[in-house]
């Protein structure tokens, strides 16, 4: 599926009221949590930018559950600015493939073609119970 398309639908189920689906939600917060540790989206200007990494999380959702993958049809800044899309999308998707949460066939290692979720990624999305016992235990610590 096109890049622009998953990041569509990802935008409607997270914040449109008729679309909102919690499991989704849920497991969008929980791949945001994955990628802000291994430093893909960046901890800075969370307050302005948030809702942008939360949307990059939720594509990343929504292309697993699609098994084609994402299809990356431009790098081109101006094809992202004509979709309303940031710019931002092309480094986390490059230092998603980087990180091999992505998996692309690109001698470069950069997201261009086809991108498929990681089997890393996948099982987390997966199981999102796993993460929630693991920030649960931490709190019981407390």
């Amino acid at each position: 599926m096109k890049l622009f398309d998953i990041i569509r639908e990802a935008e409607d189920r997270l914040w449109e009221e008729d679309t909102f689906d919690l499991d989704f939600y849920e497991k969008t917060e929980n791949v945001l949590a994955i990628i802000r540790a291994m430093g893909i989206v960046p901890h800075k200007r969370n307050s302005e930018h948030g809702h942008l990494h939360m949307l990059f999380a939720g594509t990343l959702v929504v292309a697993n559950e699609y098994e084609n993958g994402i299809d990356i049809t431009t790098r081109q800044y101006e094809k992202f600015h004509d979709a309303n899309v940031s710019t931002m999308f092309i480094r986390w998707l490059d230092n998603a493939c980087d990180e091999y949460v992505l998996e692309t066939k690109s001698a470069k290692n950069i997201a261009e073609g086809n991108l498929k979720v990681s089997e890393f990624l996948d099982w987390h999305i997966d199981n999102p119970w796993f993460n929630n016992a693991i920030v649960e235990s931490k709190q019981e610590l407390h």
